[in-house]
């Protein structure tokens, strides 16, 4: 899928947390314009979609989680829209083996101390 600022290749997405929906299906706008616009301080190029578990997530801080740790499936199931019939746009082939996807995340983990004691809050 290639990325170019001009459109976003993402008609859908869906993410699963052991068959239990993390959130409904939403469209690609969703995570290119609503989520930056809710949570971060710019509004990425268009094809750069974001979600975040915090509220504030550019802040040092925690403001939300999701604890994977205890998750046995997670599925994020993606949608790409048919450019084909569009003139002027790229067609998006992703079958193509030097297509790539890239997702990225942060992981935390919080120490707790209690009574002298330490161990971690996320701990699998």
């Amino acid at each position: 899928v290639w990325i170019d600022g001009n459109i976003n290749p993402l008609e859908f997405a869906l993410l699963e947390f052991n068959d239990q929906e993390r959130f409904e299906k939403r469209d690609g706008d969703f995570f290119n314009y609503l989520q930056p616009e809710m949570h971060h301080s710019n509004t990425p190029s268009d094809g750069i979609n974001v979600y975040s578990f915090s509220l504030f997530p550019e802040e040092h801080q925690p403001s939300g989680t999701a604890n994977l740790s205890k998750i046995e499936e997670i599925f994020l199931t993606l949608w790409f829209a048919d450019r084909s019939q569009e003139p002027g746009l790229p067609e998006i082939t992703i079958t193509d083996i030097n297509s790539r996807l890239f997702i990225f995340a942060f992981n935390y983990n919080i120490m707790r101390v209690t009574n002298g004691l330490t161990g971690l809050a996320y701990n699998g």
